[in-house]
């Protein structure tokens, strides 16, 4: 989908956000799936997953708009409850811009639709526990309509 280069933009440029996720000279943001090598260390807490699926793209009888939707689910992670309110603020403070090229994407809007917060015991250790927000986002972005 071509709006993941704008999501990884726009989450890995917001000050707040990578000044959360970011441990020695990596940033803790991955699209569709932490990097399994270094999910168990207490490390890579706190961090960002994003999935991206649903792209529909806008029709009108005289052809396609370029004009696409499609749904961004973040999912925030950290070990304490805080440190997960700090970061999903910081996501949602990051995708909440103005219309403009981000990544080399045009995006037109963002719009949170939910969030749903879970907490789980750790892979590694069952005595701690994991915090997550999955907040789902709509994103608006233009594609190039070739005619």
């Amino acid at each position: 989908m071509m709006c993941g280069p704008a999501i990884y933009y726009l989450l890995a440029n917001y000050a707040a956000v990578s000044a959360i996720v970011k441990t020695g000279r990596s940033v803790n943001i991955f699209p569709e799936m932490a990097d399994s090598t270094v999910v168990m260390g207490a490390s890579t807490y706190p961090q960002i997953v994003y999935k991206i699926s649903d792209a529909n793209v806008g029709e009108t009888y005289s052809g396609p708009t370029g004009l696409t939707m499609c749904k961004v689910n973040v999912i925030s992670l950290a070990l304490t409850d805080s440190e997960l309110n700090a970061l999903s603020f910081a996501v949602f403070c990051a995708l909440d811009i103005e219309p403009g090229n981000y990544g080399g994407v045009q995006i037109q809007g963002i719009f949170l639709k939910e969030s749903i917060d879970t907490v789980e015991k750790r892979p590694n250790n069952q005595n701690q526990s994991l915090f997550s927000r999955n907040q789902t986002y709509d994103v608006w972005y233009q594609l190039p309509v070739t005619v």
